[in-house]
């Protein structure tokens, strides 16, 4: 039992390895646009949050396999593991949300937030012909 729970402890760390480099990749993406690029403030929040509960939950994970080293019974294995799955669990949701939501934010920055307006119209054609007279040599209206 002890086994499962440090696997579980394995696999958790590698997911939240993951969501630190995704966060490192779109921080490199976020620097590289101006900073008076609208809503920054808002994505900057959103990173900062995805951030600290990658680093919660990573602390966390040490904190699980510390009570691993003390003697445990098989109940309080199955409470511990339970516990993980359901925090970690919430926290890559929790992260990953907050990721995609800087990750949305940095795409339509990147493209400049709004379509281009639309081109000017063709300006209208020159006539250089003379205009149309009648016999008399009046022009035709």
């Amino acid at each position: 039992m002890r086994d499962e729970v440090l696997a579980t402890a394995a696999r958790f760390d590698a997911r939240f390895d993951e969501l630190r480099h995704r966060a490192e990749a779109v921080e490199l993406r976020r620097a590289a646009l101006p900073h008076d690029t609208l809503a920054s403030a808002s994505a900057d929040h959103s990173l900062g949050q995805a951030r600290s509960v990658i680093e919660d939950e990573r602390g966390y994970l040490t904190t699980a396999r510390a009570r691993l080293q003390k003697p445990s019974t098989r109940a309080e294995l199955l409470r511990l593991l339970d516990e993980m799955r359901s925090r970690l669990e919430d926290g890559i949701t929790e992260a990953g949300a907050e990721l995609s939501a800087v990750e949305s934010w940095v795409a339509i920055a990147t493209r400049g937030g709004a379509p281009a307006p639309p081109a000017p119209p063709p300006p209208e054609p020159v006539d250089d012909r003379a205009p149309e007279t009648d016999r008399s040599g009046a022009p035709i209206r």
